[in-house]
């Protein structure tokens, strides 16, 4: 659905990686002022080939799942998506916030993510951009974290140049 303005869209893949997943995103642009959500389900397949949820997350909070957890099978994950840009002249101020939980019939392990960035723009076709970011898991036993993990990433700063 297309209005002026504004996005929405709701997007279903069955059994892909063995996951089946359901996506709802939207967003809506106020002046120089945009607004994004994105709401997500994803289950594990009736036809998974044996693996768990963490088997086929990809990312960084696979990559955690995988580093702390032999015996922790995820069956469900749940996440929730918001983002704001905010462009003034020639700057743009971009943020996101991502709070995930990954559940199980015994247990559940929560974790959230915020970036916040800023582009430059130098011409119609050049920009240079930069990027903060905090991923974090909540303290949990099922996983061996014995207390919340954090992990910080500070972007390069890049150019991009539009040929």
């Amino acid at each position: 659905m297309c209005i002026r303005d504004s996005y929405a869209a709701l997007a279903m893949d069955n059994n892909v990686n063995g996951l089946d997943i359901a996506r709802l995103t939207a967003s809506y642009t106020f002046g120089d002022l945009f607004l994004g959500a994105m709401l997500q389900q994803a289950k594990d397949a009736d036809i998974n080939n044996g693996k768990g949820l963490k088997d086929n997350v990809k990312g960084a909070i696979g990559a955690v799942l995988n580093d702390f957890s032999n015996t922790f099978v995820a069956e469900d994950q749940n996440s929730v998506l918001v983002s704001a840009k905010w462009t003034i002249d020639q700057w743009t101020i971009n943020t996101l916030y991502i709070q995930s939980s990954y559940e199980n019939a015994t247990d559940e392990v929560n974790n959230n993510a915020i970036s916040i960035g800023f582009d430059y723009r130098i011409n119609k076709r050049t920009k240079l951009h930069s990027y903060y970011s905090v991923l974090t898991v909540d303290k949990n036993r099922a996983i061996g974290l014995m207390d919340d993990y954090q992990y910080q990433a500070l972007g390069v700063i890049g150019m991009e140049y539009k040929f």
